[in-house]
């Protein structure tokens, strides 16, 4: 970098452009002025640029997808593509086979492109590692004497999965692969697939492999279900250490999800959830930080099979903080037009009231007397918002046995609210509720024992079509599962959400940390994971 290009508008953007960490991962949804002429294709703008047959890659300026003629593989130069002249420079940045992010640097405007490889994107530097989809298991070799074969038996999502099937008389099938997959995990990464095991054996382990470097040099995650063992282990050269363990094991006969956290500091994070327990385990250990991934079964009969399914990176490097306090600031928020008040909404060192923040060092302080009131805030103005597809969670507590704390999402973004979706935690009635934000009506409700002076962790799952709304308390982040509360919304997405709390004629206070994007099918979130965007 040229000292005298210090305050240049090019330069700016450019180190914007790497501070948001968006380099290598085909991160979309910065914007910056200027952009439409970077790209611009004579008198017809980016729209004159012309498709693919299958619209397989697309430019995104803000919120328009524009689909573009490949660029990964074409081997035509950026520069001949986007038509630009002799005084445009493009700095290009690319990760083989999930997306390419150039600037092209004019000598009137800066501009930023992202050409994305849609079917395989998810959070930045996130993909499918392998959906079966393609129906063959070319990528894989197979160890131990058991058969493995995609079928559409029994598919978690899709039309396809693996299906591993013990030898006659029992024994195990296993599968490894280190090449020919579109991408593996690696360090940074959370890597998320999913298991379905039959309770018709009573003996029955499985085994979820990454970090394979061969063999016998691997990371596995291993469930012994007869000895109620989960434990994170590693081999090196076929000898075993196991790094953590727990005696629990999940639930038989239903779809298992778990994601490995794999800390770029060596931390590694497994967690299952089967849907009414949960269980984590942590470890310390940098032995590898790249390598490949893998999946067996054994058992003590013969015929017994197990199938997986969904591998995929879900994030780079954890999550994307939509909102964690941690700036100190709410001036972003604005009270309801319902609030009644005296009430506050602040941002508070956790240690200045007694508590300890679940994430980081501050929290979101409501405090009410005799009122229910809200405070609400466009995502939209920070490029970060909760769409169909998405999973997110946040932190909840309350310091007083009565009253209700709540998320409000897909509201409308002004003061009086007129649509969105509501997520009750109410203490008097000990309930969770789902109801709609603009009528009051209940869409779902289940009886809950909530405790005052608590900290429940809140994940709510968003179906793709955005009907289906799952909402899982927890006792603490990775911890036990306590109830799960499913609503159909007829309504539509907005970009607006909203904390509310209180009680008529009661005062106290409560409140929120962490709400955090935990997993979606979108690229422009806004901010990378681990950013300095994390408010």
């Amino acid at each position: 970098m040229n000292d005298d290009r210090h305050d240049d508008p090019v330069e700016l953007l450019r180190r914007e452009l790497l501070r948001s960490g968006a380099v290598l991962g085909g991160t979309a949804g910065l914007s910056f002025g200027g952009a439409a002429s970077a790209w611009s294709r004579g008198s017809g703008g980016a729209n004159a640029l012309a498709p693919s047959s299958d619209s397989t890659y697309v430019i995104e300026q803000g919120g328009t997808r524009i689909p573009l003629a490949t660029v990964g593989d074409s081997g035509t130069p950026i520069e001949e593509i986007y038509d630009a002249s002799d005084d445009a420079t493009p700095t290009g940045y690319e990760e083989e086979g999930v997306s390419k992010l150039f600037l092209v640097e004019r000598t009137d405007e800066p501009g930023l492109g992202v050409v994305h490889d849609r079917g395989n994107d998810r959070l930045p530097s996130g993909g499918v590692v392998d959906d079966f989809e393609d129906g063959d298991l070319d990528e894989y070799s197979q160890h131990r004497g058991g058969s493995a074969a995609v079928t559409s038996t029994r598919p978690f999502e899709g039309s396809h999965s693996l299906e591993l099937t013990t030898p006659g008389g029992g024994g195990a099938s296993k599968v490894l692969s280190t090449s020919g997959l579109e991408r593996y995990p690696e360090a940074g990464d959370v890597y998320r697939t999913r298991w379905y095991r039959s309770s018709s054996d009573s003996r029955g382990r499985n085994r979820l492999y990454f970090g394979v470097q061969d063999a016998a040099n691997y990371y596995e995650v291993y469930v012994n279900y007869p000895h109620n063992d989960f434990e994170l282990r590693k081999f090196v050269d076929g000898n075993r250490t196991t790094l953590a363990s727990a005696n629990e094991t999940p639930r038989k006969d239903t779809w298992v999800d778990w994601t490995i956290d794999w800390g770029t500091d060596g931390t590694i994070t497994a967690t299952y959830d089967d849907g009414q327990n949960s269980g984590s385990l942590t470890a310390t250990d940098d032995q590898w930080t790249e390598g490949g991934v893998g999946f067996y079964q054994q058992v003590a009969s013969g015929g017994v099979k197990a199938w997986f399914d969904d591998a995929r990176i879900v994030s780079g490097s954890s999550t994307v903080v939509l909102d964690g306090f941690e700036d100190g600031d709410v001036s972003e928020y604005a009270e309801d037009a319902d609030n009644t008040g005296p009430a506050s909404f602040r941002a508070v060192p956790a240690s200045d009231v007694g508590l300890a923040a679940p994430e980081g060092s501050t929290v979101g302080q409501l405090q009410v007397d005799g009122t229910l009131d809200g405070w609400w805030t466009d995502l939209g103005d920070r490029g970060r918002t909760i769409q169909a597809g998405d999973r997110f969670g946040f932190h909840a507590y309350n310091g007083k046995q009565h009253g209700t704390v709540s998320l409000t999402y897909w509201r409308n973004v002004g003061e009086a609210a007129t649509t969105g979706l509501t997520l009750r935690l109410e203490y008097k009635s000990q309930q969770l509720i789902w109801r709609d934000r603009a009528d009051g009506s209940t869409y779902a409700s289940a009886d809950q024992s909530l405790a005052a002076d608590t900290w429940y962790w809140v994940e709510v799952e968003i179906s793709d079509d955005g009907a289906t709304h799952t909402a899982k308390l927890y006792d603490e982040r990775g911890g036990t599962l306590l109830n799960s509360l499913s609503a159909e919304f007829p309504g539509g997405q907005a970009d607006g959400i909203e904390w509310r709390y209180g009680w008529w004629n009661l005062d106290g206070t409560a409140y929120v940390d962490g709400l955090e994007l935990l997993e979606t099918d979108r690229t422009d979130t806004g901010g990378a994971p681990g950013s300095s965007r994390t408010n």
